[in-house]
């Protein structure tokens, strides 16, 4: 590893080609030091005068990160995003990462966000999607596959604290406000839900009865299962045990599941304690019609409770999470194995763009944006440091791609059929558009005379 301490003004000059600062100051070291001053400390893997190379990792004064973006993007030469090249972060974030213990990285609850990413992914498809349409890039373009991604990073308290507000900027820059007004509702439930399995990952036994059921389904034992699920279902008015409940027939089951449903219509959701234990219990009752199966989501679905499935999923996961991740030709072992994924912490960033560039840029247009990436319609974005998010965009020179080929199908079945003189009109009028597209031919050019084959 190698290293500099620079000031603002060389820090410039240096990504704008200049390497005469660095060649008097560049050290080789085996530990990071963050700095104390005003000056820069620039990071390399490999000795970058050998082969020049942009810096891995930049460590700048507290509170001016974005100052430094601000002023490198103003020169029209120097590289754009400077943190697709350079990951950028303040002392105190390189502390965090470098200096002080973080959340260990623990994948004992990563079933479970793998399928809350699932759970999300169908939330955000607003009825359109259910399991069996959904693929892996569809349930990583969520906060909860980001969340694991964290989790497995081993995210500091801030970047967990970050992270949903940045997911919630990016997501309504890139799309309606009438999207972003459903994804916030949407994020608001699921928060709940990782935030346990975040207290799970660390060993901690949650407060809540629906959140001390789900520690002891992944850490208890049958008796202290039924313990705290006798708790929780006190809410219910007619209690039933877990082996009392998987003894009983499906119909059966089913009845205390939509008697419960009943109950919970019944209770204000401002009645914060005793809805969210309501909630938990009926998603609770909901795995024991089919366990090891996500079967019942769209039983459970409802717009004005996206809470209820979030709880569904989690309990589900924790009850069989090889079944669950089996599912749809094992869509979650694909998310589970992406989400496992973490980068290194001097390697160069792999997103397209940091939050914090992103928000200058997004002053612009997402065309701005658009224009210096080297793929079309998706955006990597890294919201905190080391954890980067998936978002689709839509730019305003044209249409916007589907998530999925199957929603494209679902429009063009949609749209009215045109009768075979009408498709001829409109293919002419493609092909003419198409023609107008192609150069011109030379004047010189002849075309070749057609013979008729004599037929004897």
């Amino acid at each position: 590893m190698w290293s500099a301490q620079l000031s603002r003004r060389e820090f410039f000059e240096f990504y704008l080609g200049s390497t005469k600062a660095v060649e008097g100051r560049l050290r080789s070291t085996s530990q990071i030091n963050v700095g104390i001053d005003s000056q820069l400390t620039l990071i390399w893997d490999a000795n970058p005068l050998e082969r020049f190379s942009l810096p891995s990792l930049v460590v700048v004064p507290e509170g001016d990160v974005e100052g430094v973006l601000g002023a490198v993007m103003a020169a029209p030469q120097a590289p754009s995003p400077v943190t697709s090249l350079t990951r950028v972060l303040s002392r105190e974030e390189a502390r965090q990462y470098f200096e002080e213990q973080v959340l260990p990285a623990n994948d004992v609850v990563i079933p479970a966000v793998a399928t809350l990413s699932v759970i999300e992914a169908i939330l955000h498809a607003d009825g359109r999607l259910g399991v069996r349409r959904l693929t892996p890039m569809i349930c990583k373009r969520t906060l909860a596959f980001t969340w694991g991604r964290a989790l497995m990073a081993g995210g500091t308290e801030n970047s967990f604290r970050d992270l949903p507000q940045r997911w919630l900027d990016v997501y309504s820059t890139l799309n309606p406000p009438a999207a972003a007004q459903a994804a916030r509702r949407n994020i608001e439930a699921l928060i709940r839900v990782l935030s346990i399995a975040t207290q799970l990952t660390a060993g901690m036994r949650p407060h809540s009865l629906g959140a001390a059921l789900a520690f002891n389904l992944l850490h208890g034992s049958k008796d202290s299962q039924e313990e705290a699920w006798r708790r929780l279902s006190v809410q219910l008015g007619k209690p039933v045990g877990i082996e009392t409940l998987q003894s009983l027939t499906r119909e059966e089951r089913g009845s205390h599941l939509q008697e419960a449903l009943r109950t919970l219509s019944s209770v204000p959701s401002s009645s914060q304690s005793a809805y969210e234990d309501l909630v938990a219990a009926c998603a609770f009752l909901a795995t024991r019609l089919a366990p090891g199966s996500l079967d019942h989501i769209e039983v459970l679905r409802a717009p004005e409770k996206p809470e209820l499935i979030c709880w569904y999923g989690l309990f589900a996961a924790l009850q069989t999470p090889r079944e669950i991740l089996s599912m749809q030709g094992g869509l979650g072992f694909r998310l589970t194995r992406d989400i496992r994924r973490f980068e290194d912490k001097l390697s160069p960033p792999s997103a397209d763009i940091a939050f914090s560039e992103f928000k200058i840029l997004s002053r612009g247009s997402v065309e701005s944006i658009a224009s210096k990436l080297g793929h079309a319609s998706e955006l990597q974005v890294e919201l905190v440091p080391y954890v980067t998010g998936i978002f689709t965009f839509q730019t305003s020179n044209r249409n916007r791609m589907g998530d999925e080929q199957q929603l494209q199908d679902m429009e063009s079945a949609a749209r009215p059929s045109l009768s075979p003189r009408a498709r001829l009109a409109q293919l002419a009028t493609e092909l003419a558009q198409l023609a107008g597209q192609f150069p011109e031919t030379s004047n010189d050019y002849v075309p070749p005379k057609r013979t008729r084959r004599k037929t004897g």
